[in-house]
């Protein structure tokens, strides 16, 4: 899996009759944020785009676009769509009865044709005729609107079976945006409309949203570029429905919405071009090789989400990104300038921003150089398969410096056709590994004839498309949609590395593995090593790279040269390898067979390299070296490879890259610098465990436990009178329908059920802080180490922590411990003594953070969220907590594999959540917070507003829930529905964690406790678990030097 959650689903059709009972037994993620500000539907007309003032004061504000609107309406040739929207704009804005009139008259034309139905856009007929029914409203006669209606009903009628694949372009763009429209202009008057949109809310919560968060998680979204063509539409709609209902479509998935905007900035490549707009990168179908209006639906669809996100930091950086084409490409898109271009929106430093993004659910990376228009650009795609318009192209990447250089092979001429189905969408047509078996053969693609055996990946999915319904229907297949993995992803400035096993995406009956790693060292040069095992030698390897323009030699190396751009190839393995340039009326023909596009759709590849080995082998290792240069550059930094020991160390310059031969990993050094490991970080969306050295078993699954230390060694395994008692605990071994878990894949599918299950009760964290600002406040020397008091970015709206941190003498990077407690002065040593953790991990070799309670949790009534965003308290210090990790990875003396967080009591509730629900913590301690729910002891008290029983509109009073004063909040819901602590336990695994136990946490928690090891188990690890135990809730001497002593062992070692 790429790297993806799932979102829970019970979606088994719709029936009209009981729409809102079942809405409200719906469970999706966030349902309960779209619900806090909605509204009946507003009666008067306009009402699409808000009222006819609120369009009026518009026109007055953005005075340069609203001019241009006018003269679109009135003087200017376009299609009716354009026509009929920008006349509708000025009629309402302006009371112009004649321009109404016509924009009328021009809508009666699709009102009183046939019905379109099936795979076209008749949602793009039903919306501008919504627009101006709405806009143009006291022009229509009573017998017009009356047609109207019956236009809408019969054309959802004849569409009930079309376009009904959530992961599909068409259920967006093609069916319901227009649908939508419709209705919620004739709200009131269609009878109909109400529980035509129900159904429609129905299926975004339980099928679209779902199927959005899974391959949408990140912001790319599988089918690739088709994103383009249908994403600006549905934001269309849900603009719709926050202005007529406050409903927010955006809550309800915001894995993709939080990101889309951001992942849309990095699928344009650098420079500004045609008509002053910006290409978006091919992915799959589509591709937008020629200037298009598709290009101002991007920019419209950013500047929405802009607009909507408008707070967050990383918002208003996509905002200054916008801004640098403030205009519509295409002249008559005016409307789309007015309406969506909005100057208020903060502008935040575009250069300053992150370089890379990794989109998890379609598994898509990109990376560029800087933010300059002349920047080397990169993207690397290693997902799943969702539907139909994607190739079979895992592993492959693109690289663009000034023009493309590799590119993506070619021509989308049409939909199955010979060239399609046998080069185009096929592996041979891009930038990954071909292995070629004689006998194999592929089932019809496309419902097109497949004659062509490219060597390629196969194509063995029950629907021709390769599509699949929804989330669940993808659930259920997983092991048959699941096909690649990205193993790796970390940005350290000077480079980025991406690691992907892309082997399930082949034939099993012809390849063992294939990985793929690559090292992006900027500004421009890419270390690629492809590791490839086939099950016989005399299968042939072949590395593709399709060439924009037809490379030149020098000496043994190619160089490609397109326009201003330049890209020097270096094969450093196979030794002596056969490269073979496949150009001309060569370039789509393979196995004697010829596939010509029947039509150009614009600049693609002319030149097809293949790189195979000269000796047949099982296992071949690919290494090339390519650099992105101006053109005028002459030479390229030589490279040199060396093979020793199940190493492959490649040397550029002052920088030496070594990989692993046996298994995916490395390291790197620069510039004479010390050796840093490529490492395999976990990423926070359920990443398959690839956690290196201190979580890996051994080879015949055991853990190495020679080196715990003796103190805390007996510490990992419960008394005997607790071993294999599970307690009345539900088992998190078991998927929400009954369903066992047996396998770590199950694992991996049920640990994204239980972050769905919860994240639905406490609610969804807002977009994660790329860069947090650190602000040095004082500094002073202590001991050892240096003290500085610093005050840090937590939350948006540049909500700061006040806190300590403790850095170690001495050159790092060190490993380091986040610590949480009331307030930053006790973890620092400033306060009570056995509770300055902070101190004592510093003198030890940590680099520590500690931080107190931030303003938005207050622990006194009126409780009030964190930036006013509906999420428990709880989760929101977790959420704090994750912020608090980046900060500290992104400082030079940190180790940022290194970083794990700890506290006791309140700070031990706070450390255990955002342990677990963030991933990228390496290990933790929880002193004594109370580690499941217990309403026998009042320190247990997870009730409290303060923690999950936060209420907007309530206050509820301190204590032990009782019937004068009950449950409330996410806590009242969680023991409703069963579920208790450990099951976030789960989610560490195979993560290490230690209860340091008092008088909250005794002995018998190990029933609990239990439950997550029989995880690791399953998982293949031990000695994960640990538990201690005092008498008392304070902390001793003794208890905290255990906690030392593990963080010790799991953090600064080889472990």
């Amino acid at each position: 899996m790429a790297c993806k959650q799932t979102v829970k689903s019970s979606f088994a059709g719709v029936c009209i009759a009981c729409i809102w009972a079942a809405l409200s037994l719906c469970t999706y993620t966030a349902a309960s944020v779209a619900e806090t500000s909605r509204h009946a539907v507003t009666r008067e007309h306009p009402r699409l785009l808000g009222s006819r003032q609120r369009l009026q004061e518009l026109a007055h504000q953005r005075q340069q676009a609203y001019e241009r609107v006018v003269r679109v309406a009135r003087e200017q040739k376009a299609d009716d769509h354009v026509k009929m929207i920008s006349m509708a704009l000025v009629c309402t804005i302006e009371r112009d009865k004649q321009l109404g009139k016509r924009a009328v008259q021009m809508a009666m034309k699709y009102v009183n044709g046939p019905i379109r139905k099936g795979h076209t856009a008749f949602a793009h007929d039903l919306a501008r005729c919504a627009l101006v029914y709405d806009l143009c409203h006291e022009y229509w006669t009573e017998r017009e609107r009356e047609r109207f209606h019956e236009y809408i009903n019969k054309t959802v009628d004849a569409n009930v079976r079309s376009e009904t694949h959530v992961f599909h372009n068409g259920w967006y763009g093609y069916k319901h945006w227009g649908i939508g429209l419709a209705c919620y202009a004739t709200y009131y008057e269609n009878q109909r409309a109400r529980k035509i949109l129900n159904t429609l809310e129905q299926e975004w919560r339980t099928r679209a949203a779902p199927a959005l968060e899974l391959a949408g998680d990140g912001g790319g979204w599988a089918e690739g570029y088709y994103v383009n063509y249908w994403l600006y539409e549905w934001l269309f709609f849900c603009e719709v429905a926050r202005h007529c209902e406050g409903i927010d479509y955006y809550s309800m998935a915001p894995k993709f919405f939080r990101n889309r905007a951001i992942a849309s900035m990095f699928e344009a490549y650098p420079g500004i071009k045609t008509y002053n707009s910006r290409r978006s990168i091919p992915i799959g179908d589509g591709g937008g090789r020629t200037f298009g209006g598709d290009r101002d639906k991007v920019l419209s669809a950013r500047r929405i989400l802009a607009n909507y996100l408008r707070n967050d930091p990383s918002h208003q950086v996509v905002h200054a990104f916008n801004e640098t084409t403030p205009r519509s490409s295409v002249g008559v898109y005016a409307y789309k300038d007015f309406l969506w271009r909005d100057t208020t929106v903060e502008e935040s430093d575009l250069k300053g921003f992150k370089l890379s993004h990794i989109s998890p659910g379609p598994g898509y990376v990109y990376a560029r150089s800087s933010w300059d228009q002349d920047a080397t650009y990169f993207f690397f795609k290693c997902g799943d398969r969702f539907t139909a318009h994607q190739h079979l192209d895992v592993g492959h990447f693109l690289i663009y410096k000034h023009q493309e250089l590799a590119g993506d092979g070619g021509h989308y001429d049409s939909f199955g056709s010979s060239h399609d189905v046998n080069y185009h969408l096929r592996t041979i047509a891009h930038n990954t590994i071909l292995v070629h078996d004689p006998s194999e053969t592929w089932s019809r693609i496309r419902a097109g004839s497949v004659s062509g055996n490219d060597g390629g990946q196969h194509h063995s999915w029950p629907h021709h498309n390769g599509a699949v319904t929804d989330a669940d229907a993808w659930r259920e297949g997983e092991e048959l949609y699941d096909i690649a993995d990205i193993l790796a992803f970390e940005d350290r400035g000077a480079y980025m590395y991406v690691a992907g096993d892309c082997t399930r995406a082949y034939s099993p009956k012809k390849l063992v593995y294939f990985t793929r790693q690559i090292v992006f060292l900027r500004p421009g040069t890419f270390v690629i090593f492809d590791r490839v095992r086939s099950k016989e030698p005399n299968f042939k390897k072949t590395w593709l790279l399709q060439a924009m323009k037809a490379p030149t030699r020098a000496g043994p190396d190619l160089i490609i040269t397109n326009g201003k751009g330049q890209l020097f190839i270096q094969t450093l393995l196979p030794r002596n390898a056969e490269v073979k340039l496949v150009e001309g009326s060569q370039l789509y023909r393979y196995g004697g067979k010829t596939y010509s596009p029947k039509r150009n759709t614009g600049p693609a590849p002319e030149c097809r390299i293949e790189v195979s080995p000269s000796r047949q082998s099982n296992v071949d290792y690919f290494l090339h070296v390519l650099t992105a240069t101006d053109a005028e550059t002459g030479i390229a930094n030589r490279a040199q490879a060396d093979i020793d020991d199940g190493q492959i160390t490649v040397n550029i310059g002052e920088t030496s890259i070594t990989f692993l031969t046996a298994e995916v990993g490395g390291h790197i050094s620069e510039n004479g610098g010390g050796r840093v490991e490529l490492a395999t970080p976990p990423l926070i969306g359920g990443l398959k465990s690839t956690l290196r050295s201190r979580t890996t078993p051994a080879a015949d699954g055991t853990s190495d436990t020679a080196q715990i230390p003796e103190k805390i060694s007996s510490l990992f395994e419960p008394p005997p009178e607790f071993a294999d008692d599970f307690g009345d605990y539900r088992s998190p071994l078991v998927f929400n329908d009954g369903t066992a878990v047996k396998t770590p894949a199950n694992w991996s599918r049920r640990r994204r059920e239980i972050i769905a299950s919860w994240e639905a009760i406490m609610g969804s964290w807002p977009p994660l802080i790329d860069k947090p600002r650190i602000e040095y406040l004082t500094e002073e020397r202590r001991e050892n180490f240096t003290q500085h008091r610093v005050s840090v970015e937590i939350a948006p709206d540049r909500q700061t922590v006040g806190g300590y941190l403790l850095v170690p003498d001495g050159k790092g990077p060190f490993p380091a411990v986040l610590v949480v407690y009331y307030d930053a002065e006790t973890g620092a040593g400033l306060g009570k003594e056995l509770r300055d953790f902070a101190l004592q991990l510093v003198k030890r070799g940590f680099v520590t953070l500690s931080i107190g309670t931030p303003d938005f949790c207050s622990l006194q009534a009126p409780y009030k969220p964190l930036c006013q965003t509906q999420f428990q308290p709880l989760s929101a210090l977790a959420y704090v907590a994750a912020n608090c990790h980046t900060a500290l990875a992104d400082l030079k003396q940190v180790d940022p594999e290194r970083i794990g967080v700890m506290g006791h009591s309140y700070g031990g509730k706070w450390a255990m959540f955002a342990s677990c629900l963030y991933e990228k913590f390496a290990c933790t301690a929880w002193s004594d917070p109370g580690i499941v729910f217990d309403e026998s002891r009042a320190n247990v008290n997870y009730w409290e507003p303060w923690y999950l029983g936060y209420e907007s509109d309530r206050q509820r009073r301190r204590g032990i829930p009782n019937a004068t004063n009950p449950r409330t909040g996410a806590y009242k819901k969680l023991l409703l529905e069963g579920h208790d602590l450990h099951e976030l336990h789960a989610l560490m695994a195979p993560r290490p964690f230690f209860v340091s136990g008092g008088s909250e946490d005794t002995s018998e928690r190990w029933k609990t406790l239990n439950h997550t090891i029989a995880v690791n188990n399953l998982l293949g690890y031990e000695n994960r678990v640990a538990m201690a135990n005092r008498k008392g809730h304070a902390p001793t001497a003794e208890s905290n030097e255990q906690i030392y002593l593990f963080f010790e062992f799991f953090l600064k070692g080889a472990n």
